[in-house]
């Protein structure tokens, strides 16, 4: 609910900045060019919004946890059920068949 309230601010806001812009280009070079940049402001900042509105509101982790722990990427944040095959080189062939039989 509260990422549509900061979309609707940020639109809200892009909006009127691009109706402004279009307010001077009209003045400057004429109602067809002003058109074609307020059009392109808009939906401009329709995308902005959205990647604003995204950006505002996405969970933060506090930073002591990040620094408590001292797991890399590769490290799994959570019970591995299967243990990873750190040594590979020491795979065993008792579960291989031959491919053609003899």
């Amino acid at each position: 609910m509260l990422i549509i309230v900061y979309y609707l601010i940020f639109m809200i806001a892009g909006d009127l900045a691009a109706y402004f812009i279009g307010l001077t280009v009209e003045y400057e070079w004429g109602s067809q060019v002003s058109l074609i940049v307020f059009l392109a402001l808009y939906f401009l900042f329709l995308w902005v919004s959205w990647l604003l509105a995204v950006w505002v509101t996405k969970p933060r982790v506090p930073t002591s946890v990040l620094e408590a722990s001292d797991l890399s990427v590769e490290q799994a944040r959570f019970p591995v059920l299967f243990a990873r095959n750190v040594e590979p080189h020491r795979v065993g062939n008792e579960n291989r068949r031959p491919l053609r039989p003899m």
